[in-house]
């Protein structure tokens, strides 16, 4: 495994995951506050999300009021402040790390490997990234929203490796497999690792096609040859709720 000088990861069910009961809860206020029910503003929202995840129609400010416009509401600048409120909030409160995501991502960086963050999110769901602290632990964080791609396609993970100053085949790309990312990696030379792991989303397809599993990011070390440090979960990053 010493060939390998990068590793990509995903960000969704991969370091971090959803609590679905309390996003819900913060939804069911967004729509109380637009005045419609849930599932009238989700099938709206859902409407844009390929839009938002490639950073077109603006900021999170934009999205939600064309969201209130299609609703046949109109969005003045309380209720777009309110509605950003809410979902930032939501966001803060309903996303959360796995507990061995700070300390493997520290243990990699200190073992010299050079870390990158490749996800599909819109601006808005990128809102937890700073807000849990590990933006900085990733020397490169390409974002489709961003850099304007999505996985799988293949221009990304070019893109991922060029930030990176590694070659496909020198690359680590570790994920839950949605988008068919993890095939679209593979196809390419990266060494794929899929995780599975507790509360998972299955919203967004799976891979086929990856060269090893894991069912913890401790296992990554393993994997890499490396001894895994006895990094306590409780730190304040892994945990901040």
């Amino acid at each position: 495994m010493s060939k390998f000088r990068a590793i990509l990861f995903d960000l969704y069910d991969t370091l971090v995951w959803l609590d679905v009961q309390e996003s819900n809860r913060c939804r069911q206020q967004l729509a109380e506050r637009l005045g419609v029910s849930v599932d009238r503003f989700l099938d709206t929202w859902r409407q844009s999300v390929n839009d938002r995840m490639l950073g077109k129609g603006g900021n999170l400010s934009s999205h939600v009021a064309a969201a209130a416009a299609r609703l046949g509401i109109r969005p003045t600048d309380t209720l777009v402040a309110d509605l950003v409120d809410i979902e930032r909030r939501r966001l803060e409160a309903s996303v959360r790390l796995y507990p061995s995501t700070v300390p493997v991502l520290r243990h990699l960086a200190t073992a010299g490997y050079r870390l990158g963050l490749l996800s599909n999110v819109s601006d808005g769901a990128a809102i937890p990234i700073a807000h849990l602290g590990i933006d900085s632990l990733f020397d490169e964080m390409i974002l489709s929203h961003e850099v304007g791609l999505l996985k799988p396609d293949p221009a990304i993970y070019r893109l991922a490796c060029e930030r990176l100053h590694t070659t496909p085949e020198e690359t680590v790309f570790v994920a839950d497999g949605g988008f068919g990312e993890l095939d679209a990696a593979h196809q390419l030379g990266i060494f794929c690792v899929l995780i599975e792991q507790d509360n998972q989303s299955k919203d967004y397809g799976h891979s086929t096609r990856y060269d090893a599993k894991i069912r913890d990011l401790r296992e990554l070390e393993v994997l890499l040859g490396l001894h895994p440090e006895d990094a306590s979960p409780k730190d304040t990053r892994c945990n901040p709720f």
